[in-house]
């Protein structure tokens, strides 16, 4: 029973819902916001991830709103429950994503794709509209690294620091701090985004966004460490390091828990089979004997 118990549990934490962190704060002057998310409408949402879905996976986690921010599909619908949904788009221009945010006008994509001149005039096309344009990752760490003092100087409202991405999150802190000394000194917002695409269960960052504040002072990032550590190691390292860094901030009890069912896993595995015994989990097959039906002897 103790060998089948082990089985049941793992199919229950692999198929039962599992608790998710999520943010409370005490302050009403701030909202719990998501400035960057997506559904089934992007190309590369997940099948079947309707506003309903995105809306109930950030209530879960204290998201009190969040953008709706589809690749180059505007989102304009009127979703107030569990948690209200804001207009937005993610424009795909010339190596380079922007988030828009606020009531947004379709455009010709093509006058924004030519080059990074061309790019740059967005941002005042999106100011025409009564829209902000962020700079999202890992974009502009990655093509226009180079080109931010540019992005300033044509009028970005600001930039992701944190970005839940895979491809993002190894975004470094040397860089994250550089970005943040740009934005305050040009007054300019900074935000996390859990770029939520329906696959992901949980978050790794979320906002406190004030509305009687302004530029820098209106945002305040708040990021699980896991997220954040990742950037001081190579991308390629996340299959290890992951790991490695969740065991790290856990409490040693906590340690000594996951440590412990690791060993009896890998116990029952280790222990060879008896000669005849089905194909199994070595001693965990050994074990469910009982359980079999024996056909009587003729």
């Amino acid at each position: 029973v103790g060998p089948l118990g082990v089985v049941l549990a793992g199919v229950a934490a692999v198929l039962l819902p599992r608790p998710v962190p999520s943010l409370v704060t005490a302050d009403s002057t701030v909202t719990v916001l998501d400035y960057h998310a997506h559904t089934a409408a992007s190309h590369d949402g997940r099948p079947g991830w309707r506003v309903e879905d995105l809306a109930a996976w950030h209530a879960a986690q204290g998201f009190e709103a969040s953008y709706v921010t589809d690749h180059n599909v505007i989102f304009d619908r009127a979703v107030d429950a569990p948690i209200r949904l804001l207009p937005g788009v993610e424009w795909s221009v010339y190596a380079q994503h922007i988030v828009a945010l606020g009531a947004v006008a379709p455009i010709d994509r093509r006058v924004y794709n030519r080059d990074t001149r061309a790019l740059l005039g967005l941002f005042a096309e999106l100011h025409r509209q009564g829209a902000l344009g962020l700079a999202s990752l890992p974009e502009y760490w990655a093509n226009h690294w180079d080109d931010l003092d540019a992005f300033v100087a044509a009028g970005v409202d600001g930039f992701e620091i944190v970005n839940c991405a895979p491809k993002a999150i190894g975004f470094p802190a040397s860089l994250r701090a550089r970005v943040l000394q740009l934005a305050a000194q040009h007054d300019l917002l900074v935000v996390g985004a859990s770029d939520n695409h329906g696959w992901g269960k949980v978050t790794c960052v979320w906002n406190l966004s004030s509305p009687s504040a302004h530029g820098f002072a209106a945002n305040h990032v708040i990021a699980r460490p896991i997220a954040l550590a990742q950037g001081d190691w190579e991308p390629w390292t996340a299959a290890y390091t992951q790991p490695w860094l969740m065991l790290r901030s856990l409490s040693w009890s906590e340690r000594s828990s996951w440590i412990t069912w690791i060993l009896v896993i890998l116990i029952y595995r280790a222990v060879p089979r008896r000669a005849g015994d089905a194909r199994g989990i070595g001693i965990l097959a050994r074990s469910l004997q009982v359980f079999k039906v024996r056909r009587p002897q003729s």
